[in-house]
């Protein structure tokens, strides 16, 4: 039998790293058992939805080489909604209430023969869940509201609308989060209620901050937890890949490898059941091991995605390992060959230096002149400011072979006038 996955996005924000590496596993997941990889998007949420959010989800696929058999939108599934409703109520699954507010103890609609109202699917005894990865799942219907499927308005809840559509699509097996758990329960009691075959899940642990919190699309962060965010930041692919497969993942001691390496070792059981910790300075640490590995591809991937004009100089490096290995990502890359092409060089007014950096420069040449002595990490700030107007990066001794003296002197004799 075809195995058929999906993931299923809302376009209601950025992917991050936690429902990326939900694609990515549901999309290794697929192409390990010659399976069908569908991407469903979710734009049920009229109020929240943004085009924008649906244009860059096409966008990662296609920025990863991510091939996808079938894209569909979870909207074109209301024409099929009336056929699923027919059936419940020829079956006698289903009853309107009409309750202004209700409670639970004291609805008696499920014995009323009412005609308008939230559609609700009568309680169903012996609805279980079992887990590829976790086994049994232990959960009873009292854990759980009732299972409401239609709005008073005729609009689907998310529950059955999923449904519907993974009936419609075929799909075999689900990959999600274990914050699904409450929401396979409603489903499953669904599909039997239907008496359609229920799906394969695998719940696979959570993604937290760096507080141990879940990740969230609409929570700011000090740190870049966006997928698209990390791209523009200089981040290669292959180490997002690398990150997100090692975050709830693992064979053996391998901690660095890419996606190729994935399709012939990953397997189910190799799945962590704990959730797991994205930290900005073990993705820092990975991006710098597949560095050594930059190329011509990865170059014109971050001009294009930055509106970057790429320039010839941009590959001159790739022979100097020494310095790509002191890289920490594709902007510090780019930044030392425009050093190499005087364009910071070439700028001696002290002005065009952000506002930031500037005060900063100016406060420390200022707290050195005052105690005549500099500190090594001020004066390897002072020089990097003054060469490629960034108080941060690879260290200076591995730049200071470009840099040109006598532009550099200019730039101090600006600074002392600012000063003075």
């Amino acid at each position: 039998m075809l195995q058929i996955i999906r993931f299923a996005p809302s376009p209601t924000g950025e992917i991050h790293i936690g429902n990326f590496r939900t694609a990515i596993f549901n999309y290794v997941y697929a192409k390990k058992n010659n399976g069908k990889f569908l991407l469903r998007i979710d734009n049920t949420d009229y109020k929240r939805n943004n085009i924008q959010y649906i244009d860059n989800i096409a966008k990662l696929f296609f920025y990863f080489k991510i091939n996808i058999d079938q894209i569909n939108f979870q909207t074109e599934y209301y024409v099929k909604i009336n056929k699923y409703i027919t059936y419940l109520k020829n079956n006698k699954q289903v009853y309107y209430c009409n309750c202004v507010q209700y409670n639970e103890d004291e609805c008696s609609c499920n014995t009323k023969d009412n005609q308008d109202g939230v559609l609700v699917l009568k309680k169903i005894n012996n609805v279980k869940i079992y887990d590829l990865l976790l086994g049994d799942i232990n959960y009873k219907h009292s854990d759980v509201n009732r299972i409401v499927l239609l709005r008073a308005c005729g609009t689907p809840l998310y529950n059955f609308i999923t449904v519907i559509s993974d009936i419609e699509e075929n799909v075999t097996d689900v990959i999600r989060g274990v914050d699904h758990i409450t929401n396979t329960y409603k489903q499953n009691a669904i599909y039997l209620a239907l008496g359609k075959k229920i799906p394969n899940y695998i719940h696979i642990p959570l993604v937290l901050d760096e507080s141990k919190e879940k990740l969230s699309k609409r929570k700011e962060y000090n740190y870049s937890i966006s997928i698209l965010d990390l791209l523009k930041k200089g981040f290669l692919r292959q180490c997002i890949i690398n990150h997100i497969i090692r975050l709830g993942w693992s064979y053996k001691n391998l901690e660095i490898f890419n996606i190729e390496d994935i399709y012939h070792l990953f397997e189910i059981k190799n799945l962590n059941k704990s959730n797991c910790i994205h930290q900005e300075s073990k993705i820092q640490y990975i991006n710098k091991k597949h560095m050594k590995n930059i190329c011509i591809d990865d170059i014109v991937f971050y001009c294009t995605i930055n509106n970057i004009e790429i320039q010839k100089n941009y590959t001159y490096l790739f022979k100097d390992k020494n310095i790509i290995n002191r890289c920490n990502n594709v902007e510090e890359y780019i930044y030392l060959c425009k050093i190499i092409n005087l364009d910071y060089m070439k700028d001696t007014n002290i002005e065009n230096l952000d506002n930031k950096d500037k005060q900063l420069f100016i406060e420390m040449m200022q707290l050195s002149l005052n105690k005549d002595i500099f500190s090594q990490n001020q004066y390897q700030q002072i020089l990097r400011i003054l060469t490629f107007n960034k108080k941060d990066g690879i260290s200076i001794k591995y730049i200071i072979q470009f840099i040109d003296i006598e532009i550099f002197i200019i730039k101090i004799n600006n600074i002392f006038k600012i000063i003075n």
